[in-house]
């Protein structure tokens, strides 16, 4: 069939055929949103889901603290806490680990009891470390605390604690240590190990609080970690 429509010439007083209603910059703009909402999918990707414990590790850490130290699709649990901070036990430690990547620890707490030479051993083995410039920095957790971040990102702190000095040959301190695997939240490894020494001086508070330890008088606030 011939298409007459484009045959026939237009007349003269036929009114002008009508353009389209889509401008230029209307496309750019279509554009430009389907590039923001695609990149917004990107950041969001809400197939994507976290699960963590509302808290953990004797109520030291709360579900906001354990949120920055994992991952962006996966499982966080509380890993059986081993004994209680009252001192009654020689260690005792707790964590949270992260699924899928192989149950890794996000961040787990150690307090050990050390007696006077093993504190001391402890001491000069950190001492030698921050002389050989190997990463472990010094930190300033208050008196009567010695306190390390080892190799970066792991702090340390170790403070005399014989609220029942008679009981003992040698003086006993606690050894409160913070760990974990820094790189699982794809955060700076630097900010990751602010929130340890964070967590470490509150765990350092909490002994305080429960065994006493005298000669301690920890911070208000954890110092900033040092640049590496």
């Amino acid at each position: 069939m011939v298409d007459v429509a484009h045959i026939i010439p237009p007349a003269p007083d036929d009114p002008p055929p009508r353009r389209s209603r889509v401008r230029p910059w209307h496309a750019a703009v279509a554009l430009v949103m389907t590039a923001a909402v695609g990149g917004g999918l990107w950041a969001w990707k809400p197939w994507q889901s976290v699960e963590v414990p509302t808290s953990a590790c004797w109520g030291l850490l709360t579900g906001d603290q354990i949120r920055p130290l994992v991952g962006a699709d996966g499982r966080a649990q509380e890993h059986t806490p081993r004994g209680d901070l009252s001192g009654r036990s020689e260690q005792v430690s707790c964590g949270v680990t992260w699924s899928p990547t192989g149950d890794d620890f996000a961040v787990r707490i150690q307090v050990r009891q050390l007696m006077e030479s093993s504190a001391q051993s402890q001491t000069r083995s950190m001492t030698a470390a921050v002389a050989a410039g190997d990463g472990t920095k010094v930190l300033d957790l208050g008196t009567g605390t010695s306190a390390w971040l080892h190799l970066g990102s792991r702090p340390v702190v170790l403070f005399r604690c014989d609220s029942d000095r008679q009981a003992h040959p040698e003086d006993v301190y606690r050894e409160v240590a913070v760990s974990g695997d820094i790189w699982l939240s794809g955060r700076p490894a630097r900010d990751v190990a602010q929130d340890y020494t964070e967590l470490a001086l509150r765990t350092a508070k909490e002994v305080v609080r429960q065994e006493g330890c005298p000669d301690v008088r920890l911070a208000e606030q954890a110092p900033a970690v040092p640049a590496k």
